[in-house]
């Protein structure tokens, strides 16, 4: 071989090694959609986990398995990241696409709810699950330990929740490969004012927070607030904002129905942090008595 054809040869050699290392640390330093996922979604799922007792672990894989880790039509285009379809008594806005639904032996666009952001999706499933009328279906999986993330995932397939036969494998392996069930590891106590405290166990090594101090444990990043003035409630401040007053209740950790007391400060943007306290609550309101309405408005729950 000639002087200039090795020289040739070593720098295609060159150019291909170099090609390859570029394209090797592109998919090294590339996120996984799911670990980006589980970065967005981990609080809501830890908050309904303290307000209704489905485990973080199993909201998540459901999530991260229903919506494609939040990149599938349903969830890009109506924020409903688990695939809740609109019922009877649904009364809010829709999404159609084809699913399993069929009319004279062809298949037709199921009606899909549409949310107004990803976190009332979140709120909508745990009361799917937690509707006294699904109570025979589903009301056992309440009885099971928080932590037992196992039989969650194959109740949720017995109780005939997805008709895919893996499904309790699929959720497993989502919850195991990202080891979903630190997210399980909360601890309440009650506190002054009867604020709920959450202690979170550390973790030694957390792939999903590389940058983020967790000691805090911070819901939010930016918050709004709404200081309470003489003849307001809850209806008229989520009014005067445009928000839903469920979500509202939801986001303040305030019992459906309360009312915070004057001069309080009610969250508008996001959600209270753990263990920070909640609006003092006006005396009128019984503290043993908290009510949820359910999203398809056909009943609600009273919790004593």
């Amino acid at each position: 071989m000639s002087p200039a054809m090795r020289i040739l040869s070593l720098i295609i050699l060159m150019t291909s090694y170099f090609s390859a290392l570029a394209d090797y640390g592109s998919f090294k330093y590339q996120e996984n959609p799911a670990v980006t996922y589980i970065g967005k979604y981990k609080e809501i799922a830890q908050s309904e986990m303290q307000r209704v007792g489905i485990p973080a672990s199993i909201k998540l894989a459901q999530g991260i398995l229903e919506s494609n880790s939040g990149r599938s039509t349903l969830a890009q285009k109506a924020n409903n990241h688990f695939g809740i379809k609109c019922g009877k008594y649904w009364e809010g806005s829709t999404f159609y696409r084809e699913d399993d639904d069929y009319k004279d032996g062809k298949l037709i666009k199921s009606c899909f709810r549409k949310f107004n952001s990803p976190e009332h999706s979140y709120v909508a499933h745990s009361n799917f699950l937690t509707n006294p009328g699904s109570k025979y279906r589903y009301g056992f999986l309440f009885d099971l330990n928080r932590m037992d993330y196992v039989s969650w995932a194959e109740g949720l397939k017995s109780s005939g929740y997805a008709t895919d036969p893996k499904y309790a494998e699929k959720l497993l392996s989502v919850i195991e490969k990202f080891a979903l069930y630190q997210y399980d590891d909360i601890q309440y106590t009650s506190v002054e004012n009867d604020v709920i405290a959450a202690v979170i166990t550390p973790v030694d090594q957390n792939p999903y927070q590389k940058t983020q101090d967790r000691s805090n444990f911070t819901l939010t990043i930016e918050t709004e607030s709404h200081l309470v003035r003489n003849g307001e409630s809850m209806k008229t401040i989520a009014d005067k904002y445009n928000i839903d007053l469920d979500l509202l209740f939801f986001q303040n950790r305030m019992p459906r129905g309360s009312q915070p007391m004057l001069g309080e400060k009610v969250t508008i943007q996001g959600i209270i942090n753990w263990g920070e306290k909640r609006p003092k609550l006006e005396k009128s309101f019984s503290q043993s008595k908290e009510s949820y309405l359910f999203e398809d408005g056909s009943m609600t729950l009273t919790i004593k």
